[in-house]
């Protein structure tokens, strides 16, 4: 990205990153990490999985039908671990209906 180092206090992204494959996801989330400021903050709303058959059975279909192929693996992602290793630290995990918010605040270098 253009902009310079540490422009922003809070990053976000919203039911983008299922669309990337896992190397883009992560050069993305390293540049997120670069731009927010040493306090900052990053939001991300995506996809979660289901509890219960009715749910989990539409779920599965609505990715089948609409979704890349690799949702699946998406969707069992450690997400404190991998933005543990660009800078981020989770401070929250917020669940919805097919969807979660993840919090984090950058980590001090």
């Amino acid at each position: 990205m253009s902009f310079k180092d540490s422009e922003f206090d809070i990053a976000m992204v919203s039911f983008g990153l299922h669309e990337l494959h896992e190397d883009l996801m992560m050069r993305i989330l390293e540049e997120m990490v670069r731009v927010v400021k040493g306090s900052g903050r990053l939001y991300i709303v995506d996809y979660e999985d289901e509890k219960g058959f009715f749910k989990k059975l539409v779920f599965w279909i609505f990715l089948k039908l609409f979704e890349p192929k690799h949702m699946s693996r998406f969707l069992e992602y450690d997400w404190r671990q991998m933005l543990r290793g660009v800078g981020f630290c989770v401070t929250g995990t917020d669940k919805f209906f097919f969807s979660k918010l993840i919090s984090a605040t950058k980590v001090p270098p």
